[in-house]
């Protein structure tokens, strides 16, 4: 092995500090596998061969410190958790980005943690692909017959009361609300993916999503609706359906963030079936697996970070069925 200069020597030593405090004493492996090389290749590094310039590089990314100070010693070592996590979330979908703010949100996350954990997202990501993006097109809306209204979001609310918009006699209807859709001018995205939990339309999911397409208005309507979801299938077979987009992450991954449910007021809900469910004087509505017990409702998450509810079966005062959920893609920019 060819001799280093002193230089040399201590860009190794470096090399080696950064590696145990990111990988542990006994983390060469892993380090070297996270770098593209096999361990053989990495140990000579260790042990005085200056590793090239794109070894140099990456090394510094995957143990989060800044690759002048590698190279030099000068200067800030370490790249903060805030600027790894800021980088990372660039090449992530929308949902994998919330997962890694969470992660950052405490503060004692270390760069090399951030990295990590970016790391097996990108990971997840490339052997789960979600729907492709699909572009938005100009529109005209020519029929309501498939138009269901997307009311709001879980735990946020519904537009105006649910007596007016699920009782058994609403006040406004469906249909009145997409009616009132008719002639304008609006933006339509066709689905990325479907899933349905009603047997009856699962049993024809591949018919269902070939029509299905997210229609969004230039101004929302004097009912505060802005968005629908355009699935004739569903709403021919269930004329009150209406939608809500998923906010949160407590029934990842089967409902991610920003997922639109559609769902059915009054239908009957089966054991383990996942519904929205409104409990009495509590703002806003929930997405949960619904079971029964006597006289008690749980209300069980499929996150497993997320803690199952019970609430008293008189306390619950509608539950609605979920027919289908709709993914997308990414959701435009907002005003």
């Amino acid at each position: 092995m060819a001799r280093t200069s002193r230089d040399g020597t201590r860009i190794c030593d470096r090399l080696r500090a950064v590696r145990e405090q990111a990988f542990g004493r006994r983390g060469r492996a892993a380090f070297a596998r996270a770098l593209g090389l096999s361990p053989s290749t990495y140990i000579y590094y260790e042990k005085g061969r200056v590793p090239p310039p794109d070894v140099l590089a990456r090394a510094a990314e995957v143990a989060g410190v800044r690759l002048q100070w590698l190279v030099t010693g000068e200067g800030q070592r370490d790249v903060p958790a805030r600027e790894v996590g800021d980088a990372a979330a660039k090449d992530l979908p929308p949902d994998l980005q919330v997962t890694l703010e969470r992660f950052l949100e405490a503060p004692d996350r270390s760069p090399a943690a951030v990295r990590a954990l970016a790391d097996i997202l990108m990971r997840i990501q490339a052997d789960f692909p979600g729907p492709a993006d699909r572009p938005w097109q100009d529109h005209h809306v020519d029929r309501a017959d498939g138009m269901i209204p997307i009311l709001g979001r879980t735990a946020a609310g519904l537009v105006g009361t649910y007596q007016d918009l699920l009782g058994e006699k609403p006040a406004v209807t469906i249909a009145d609300i997409a009616g009132r859709a008719l002639g304008l001018d609006v933006r339509l995205r066709p689905a990325g993916a479907l899933g349905a939990d009603d047997p009856l339309l699962a049993a024809s999911l591949h018919e269902l999503g070939a029509g299905v397409s997210l229609v969004q208005l230039a101004e929302p309507l004097a009912s505060g609706v802005a968005e629908f979801v355009d699935a004739p299938s569903v709403r021919s077979r269930h004329p009150a359906a209406f939608a809500v987009r998923v906010d949160g992450e407590s029934m990842a991954p089967r409902f991610l963030h920003g997922d639109v449910v559609i769902a059915v007021a009054g239908g009957p809900v089966r054991g383990g079936q996942a519904a929205l469910v409104q409990i009495r004087d509590r703002v806003g509505i929930t997405l949960k697996l619904v079971r029964r017990d006597e006289d008690v409702v749980h209300l069980v998450p499929i996150n497993e970070r997320y803690d199952t509810e019970r609430v008293a079966a008189d306390a619950i005062d509608w539950m609605a069925p979920v027919l289908v959920a709709v993914r997308f893609g990414h959701a435009p920019p907002r005003d």
